[in-house]
């Protein structure tokens, strides 16, 4: 990068001595014409010096060489210095202005002194992430989904914000071992643990949170790359070439387009996007957990050749008999005492189905409203429009002596009225 060059001719100049303590850097804007660029490279440059210590502002005089400090001479090296100054001259220049180099200038330290403390500059990229989300705050569960997942996400798009070339060094598909990254995906998916999605969904519903600020965040460094590069800033750029854009839409094929530029007060900042954006994911995680609950073949589980077939409803397990020695196995040695066991009343045969119980609680309504469609479904009822189904505990369902096979009485129970659906699991019959 040109402030990249910039800096690195002045930091040569200051330790070779051709520039004395003291001595007075040239003005942003006389650096910017004498080196081509935009204004805000030059002064990303003298920026990244400052930072380094090497320059100083003197209030009236402007950018002057800071006196040498023994700190500066003689550096004491830590993994945590170099991370910190590597991170510096990435919120500074950008993540290509990063190398092992330019890090041990910054700390006025050999570049192979930095070795020692950091084996590679893949292993520095990743200590400089790590050390980001360890920015990160703790927030207590405050037991509202939506709430912590807004938590977590906005505390995401402000680590953006504040370190731009973070969303080029992460990976989305390649996961990279980072201790406070692991403990902020944990404030992300423990929200959703709970909410009946099973892990599948909980990942996939993670990584669409994470590629969406990621998404937003593009936008963030990009900004800055062409601010770097024009001198101006969105609205210099803007402004310059309203009246270009206003002769292109002028009667032209867009009305859509010319009348949504032309509105009043027309917010399109990054920081108002990512609000409307995130406010409509957390909406559509809101409607599919309302949705009708969705029923998944466990593969192993349900497989052919076992004594039931096992499902998997929005999280919860579900087990439907298939034969009636089948039944009282699934019932009397598979089932444990809390779950939930239904079976199609009247007397009419077909399988016992048990819902697994979570460990506090009962199974969300949907699910046992579900699970009562497939006990339904696999019964001799099925071609009937709507079934009866009855719903106890498996502790109130007991085995007659000398009862035949599949023939069981129950304490207590409750009535669904359902109508018959298939699962489609492996094995069906």
């Amino acid at each position: 990068m040109a402030s990249a060059r910039i800096a690195a001719h002045f930091r040569e100049q200051i330790r070779s001595g051709a520039l004395r303590p003291g001595e007075r850097l040239p003005p942003v804007r006389e650096l910017a014409r004498r080196w081509r660029v935009a204004l805000a490279t030059a002064s990303r440059a003298i920026a990244v010096l400052k930072q380094e210590g090497l320059v100083r502002a003197e209030p009236r005089v402007g950018t002057i060489v800071a006196a040498r400090s023994r700190a500066r001479t003689d550096p004491e090296l830590t993994p945590e210095s170099i991370v910190r100054a590597a991170i510096t001259i990435a919120d500074v220049e950008g993540l290509d202005a990063v190398s092992m180099r330019s890090v041990a200038g910054a700390l006025g330290a050999p570049a192979m002194s930095l070795y020692r403390h950091v084996p590679s500059k893949d292993e520095l990229l990743l200590a400089m992430i790590d050390a980001c989300f360890a920015e990160l705050p703790e927030h207590a569960p405050s037991g509202a989904w939506r709430a912590d997942l807004g938590a977590a996400m906005r505390a995401q798009w402000k680590l953006h914000r504040a370190h731009p070339w973070l969303v080029r060094a992460l990976s989305i598909t390649r996961p990279q071992m980072l201790p406070n990254g692991m403990r902020f995906a944990e404030s992300v998916l423990r929200p959703l643990d709970g909410l009946g999605l099973d892990p599948g969904e909980m990942m996939r519903t993670y990584l669409v949170l994470m590629s969406f600020v990621r998404g937003v965040a593009i936008g963030v460094d990009a900004e800055l790359e062409a601010e770097a590069t024009s001198g101006m800033t969105n609205d210099e750029w803007i402004a310059q070439r309203e009246p270009s854009f206003a002769a292109a839409l002028e009667g032209s094929s867009y009305p859509t387009l010319a009348r949504m530029i032309a509105a009043p007060r027309l917010d399109v900042e990054l920081d108002a996007v990512f609000e409307l954006g995130l406010a409509r994911l957390l909406d559509g995680i809101d409607a599919m957990l309302r949705a009708p609950s969705r029923v998944m073949l466990a593969p192993v589980m349900g497989s052919r050749g076992r004594p039931y077939r096992t499902f998997v409803i929005d999280g919860i397990e579900v087990l439907v008999g298939r034969a009636d020695e089948d039944n009282d196995h699934l019932t009397f040695h598979v089932a444990k005492k809390r779950d939930l066991w239904l079976h199609v009343g009247g007397g009419t045969p077909g399988s016992h189905v048990v819902v697994r119980s979570p460990e506090r609680g009962d199974p969300p309504d949907a699910v046992v409203e579900r699970a009562a469609q497939l006990a339904a479904w696999y019964s001799k009822a099925r071609g009937a429009p709507r079934v009866e189904v009855h719903v106890c505990r498996v502790s109130d369902v007991s085995k007659p002596k000398g009862a035949p096979a599949g023939k069981v009485e129950i304490k207590r129970f409750s009535k669904r009225k359902v109508t018959p659906t298939r699962g489609d699991a492996e094995g069906d019959d």
